[in-house]
């Protein structure tokens, strides 16, 4: 049995649809309309034809998502941090990078939405203890600190930029007309009708080889009985993806006390965002691990 590390309201959750305006090379992002609720936000993600969001159409994207290129050296090596899901609406298994909803009271600050979601998700331990993040000197949130035990003398440091080249445009950003930090990716995605900001970090942890150190996942999980988003503990769903010259190998493994444990990739399906872009428009809704890697 998994461990629950939290338990939230899902209707406690809110976030904006977004309106896309190019204002000459420059993509603002416009929050519109009232928040949307949980389950109001999910009925509209449904798919959307390219064509809608091209063509000077007009079509909204459900809400804005924020995900992470996370990035981190162990032995030498650099890997790409990816977490696994089972997705319901396309059927499928996939790996994909740590991500979320942003909220709306998040909306303008977007940064803050991918600390959160890092803080919720990419969980280091060392001798049982959980070891905490930092960005710029600020420590990130522990959202767990009720269920599981930090660390107190070391923590990891979120670095700006990765070690990967992904796919993508990176278009000049808005909020608002407001700059946003760290010059994040942009994409939509017509299968989810979505639009998506991604950052690049890298992680950085101190004599991190004598740590023996595991590194896990937690996900959500909706209980339409109760109406709850149920975090649970994922010891076996936290993939590191080996990484030669910016560019995947195709060497998969997971980290369980110091030692990397190849995992197969013969069946392994990599999420949309590793896919052919056109412009900012992403059609696919995940791809073969063994198309994405180093040829």
């Amino acid at each position: 049995m998994t461990q629950v590390l939290a338990r939230k309201d899902a209707e406690a959750f809110s976030a904006y649809q977004i309106e896309i305006e190019k204002i000459g090379d420059t993509v603002d992002l416009i929050p519109t309309g009232k928040p949307l609720s949980f389950s109001e936000i999910m009925a509209l993600r449904k798919p959307r034809s390219a064509e809608e969001f091209l063509g000077g159409g007009k079509a909204i994207p459900a809400n804005l998502d924020v995900s992470a290129v996370l990035t981190i050296s162990y032995q030498t090596k650099d890997y790409l941090v990816l977490v696994c899901q089972a997705r319901k609406d396309f059927n499928d298994l996939v790996a994909k990078l740590i991500s979320g909803f942003i909220s709306a009271k998040d909306i303008a600050v977007p940064l803050k939405a991918i600390q959160t979601e890092i803080a919720e998700e990419f969980l280091p331990f060392s001798g049982g203890l959980l070891i905490p993040g930092e960005l710029n000197n600020l420590p990130l949130d522990r959202p767990y600190a009720k269920t599981l035990s930090y660390a107190s003398s070391i923590n990891f440091r979120l670095i700006p930029g990765s070690r990967l080249a992904l796919r993508g445009d990176h278009v000049p950003l808005t909020i608002q007309g407001g700059k946003i930090n760290y010059s994040p990716l942009f994409y939509i995605h017509t299968g989810t009708n979505s639009a998506q900001l991604v950052y690049s970090f890298h992680v950085n942890i101190d004599e991190v080889e004598n740590l023996s150190l595991s590194i896990y996942h937690a996900e959500d999980e909706f209980d339409s009985s109760g109406n709850m988003l149920v975090v649970r503990l994922r010891k076996d769903q936290l993939f590191l993806a080996e990484i030669d010259k910016e560019e995947l190998t195709g060497n998969l493994f997971r980290l369980e006390n110091g030692e990397l444990i190849s995992q197969p990739t013969d069946r392994l399906l990599l999420s949309e965002i590793f896919a052919e872009t056109n412009g900012i428009i992403v059609k696919q809704n995940h791809i073969p691990f063994t198309h994405f890697v180093k040829g």
